[in-house]
């Protein structure tokens, strides 16, 4: 069992190291009420694990075209897959939305999808209607180029 976040060093990108780090110098000056070792070493579990599935599908390509995060999660069955995202458009008044689907350990890919995505209660004024209605369009091209590829 590890004792402390630094046990778990060797599963542990530089990058997360030095968050770790930067995380333990902050935390211990300024959360006296906090079990600083213990939020460290779950910290460090968490990314050591997200490790290991990152490299348990090294091997499956990102879609061409696409991008990912390479955050893959469970569904309720077991399965395994991560968002794959061909275009995301900026927010305009609260309203936002991407070209994206979901691709499982198998390399399959969900169809593409356009996704909406508002703040609650967002308003447009009708420039921001007309900005979104373009990106719409946009999104809309995007998506069939992407099904004709994939025909």
């Amino acid at each position: 069992m590890s004792a402390t976040w630094r046990d778990l060093a060797d599963q542990l990108t530089p990058r997360q190291i030095a968050a770790l780090e930067h995380l333990e110098r902050s935390t211990a000056a300024h959360s006296p009420h906090v079990d600083v070792r213990a939020e460290l070493l779950e910290a460090a579990r968490d990314e050591a694990a997200h490790n290991l599935v990152i490299a348990r599908f090294a091997d499956v390509p990102v879609p061409a075209g696409a991008e990912t995060d390479d955050s893959w999660s469970r569904d309720e069955s077991g399965e395994w897959s991560r968002a794959v995202v061909w275009r995301e458009f900026p927010s305009v008044g609260g309203v936002g939305l991407a070209v994206d689907g979901r691709q499982t350990s198998t390399g399959e890919v969900t169809p593409p999808q356009i996704t909406v995505f508002a703040d609650l209660g967002a308003q447009l004024t009708g420039a921001e209607a007309r900005e979104l209605a373009a990106q719409l369009l946009e999104a809309a091209d995007k998506l069939e180029a992407i099904q004709s590829r994939q025909a």
